[in-house]
């Protein structure tokens, strides 16, 4: 019987209309409880925004000391912001509205992408993407995290899609707003290059999708030429992440961190003349501290899987063994070699070289929902259908009990991390 109401149920989680209006009322559902998110890069973002508005261009001053920083954020998410401040006023609630919907499309996404390798992930992917808890609280937050992912996801969507001629062209427009997003996004290219040249892809098809990815970000680069008399340029930004996270007492380690001071700008006042220091200063960390780098990477690589960040995180540990499951099983097979290839790479960057936060697993995750749907239908295969959900609902069972012990057992495994020097 079980069985049978769940057949029912599983055509509303690949349907368009059901998936994107259920993940709409859910994310809405967020906002309206008026819990404001962490601001973090927010007041940078707004500050360019406004600046936009008022005609004094893509700068960003206000937290440097008075000191202008033209090219320090990647653009996309400053424009966004001011075009939405400029039809409706400076109000956050509708931008966290439209991310609400740019929300619910991803979950479409997540579920074309499920479709292309099997109809029978589909629902899961569905059911999964549109209460996945980090996935919607991102759209409460006035930050990139909402449109990367959505970038990423309608990327991975496009290159994948063979059958429609034009979704080459998606995936390379997608690419390039990524870009623009977060310049990491070039790692979903990278990645898709890698699987076609595994793969021995058509290269015209290849070729075409670089091209476009590169044409949308060239309008940045030709403006970052004009204002900095140099090629190519996306972000001032990277220099300074490198080196805060390369260094013998790194900013992601500290209380307080990230700051820079006034001497220092005064100093060096070239806002490109500092991000080549920065970036020759984290690589002069690199090579002559070797012994430390490796330590700061697997100090990185368990931070960015760390699950107590700030709170226990329910969601994501849910889905991680079912997804280990799907990754064992299917993550080398086909079009999964792509998803994998594009989580391993980032991996790798923001374990080697960043500072592995744990929102840079967001887009991961997204991706990382389609192998959950691969190991869940596995699990239903080797068990069948009602031991498979009683063995998950004893596992959801045991990661609230987790949930209710947090306090104790964030501090049990900060006191283990300690003692091996990890924290």
């Amino acid at each position: 019987m079980f069985a049978k109401a769940l057949e029912k149920i599983e055509p509303l989680f690949v349907n368009a209309w059901w998936v994107f209006g259920l993940a709409l009322v859910v994310r809405l559902l967020v906002i309206l409880q008026g819990y404001d998110g962490d601001p973090q890069d927010t007041p940078e973002y707004e500050e360019i925004a406004h600046n936009l508005l008022v005609g004094r261009g893509f700068v960003v001053s206000e937290w440097w000391y008075g000191f202008e920083l033209w090219s320090w954020r990647a653009p996309f998410y400053p424009f966004f912001l001011a075009a939405i401040y400029s039809a409706f006023g400076p109000e956050q609630w509708v931008v966290r509205v439209v991310q609400c919907i740019i929300g619910a499309l991803t979950a479409i996404l997540v579920v074309g992408i499920a479709k292309q390798f099997s109809m029978k992930i589909a629902p899961v992917c569905g059911g999964l993407v549109i209460f996945y808890g980090p996935l919607v609280v991102i759209s409460n937050e006035v930050m990139t995290e909402t449109w990367f992912v959505f970038w990423i996801v309608l990327g991975i969507y496009g290159l994948l899609n063979k059958p429609q001629g034009w979704a080459w062209i998606l995936g390379g427009v997608a690419i390039g707003f990524a870009i623009l997003t977060r310049p990491v996004g070039a790692l979903l290219l990278v990645a898709w290059v890698i699987f076609a040249w595994i793969r021995q892809e058509n290269w015209r098809r290849v070729l075409g999708v670089c091209v476009v990815a590169v044409v949308v970000v060239l309008p940045w680069t030709v403006r970052n030429y004009y204002v900095h008399h140099t090629w190519p340029i996306l972000s001032t930004q990277g220099g300074f992440i490198v080196a805060r996270s390369n260094a013998l007492n790194p900013d992601w380690k500290k209380e307080v961190g990230w700051d820079v001071s006034r001497p220092f700008l005064e100093n060096m006042p070239s806002e490109l003349d500092r991000d080549r220091y920065w970036w020759r200063q984290g690589m002069t960390f690199v090579v002559t501290h070797p012994s430390t780098y490796f330590r700061l990477v697997i100090e990185r690589f368990i931070r960015l899987w760390y699950f107590f960040r700030p709170d226990y995180n329910f969601w994501w540990m849910l889905v991680l063994p079912v997804g280990i499951v799907g990754l064992w099983h299917s993550g080398f097979k086909g079009n999964y070699l792509f998803l994998l290839l594009f989580m391993g790479l980032s991996v790798v960057v923001f374990s080697c070289l960043l500072y592995g936060a744990a929102r840079f697993r967001l887009p991961l995750e997204a991706v990382f929902l389609v192998f959950v749907g691969a190991g869940f239908r596995y699990l239903i295969n080797l068990w069948g259908i009602q031991k498979a959900m009683r063995i998950c609902g004893c596992v959801v069972l045991f990661h609230l009990l987790v949930d209710w012990q947090d306090i104790w057992l964030r501090g049990a495994l900060l006191a283990v991390l300690r003692d091996f020097g990890m924290k």
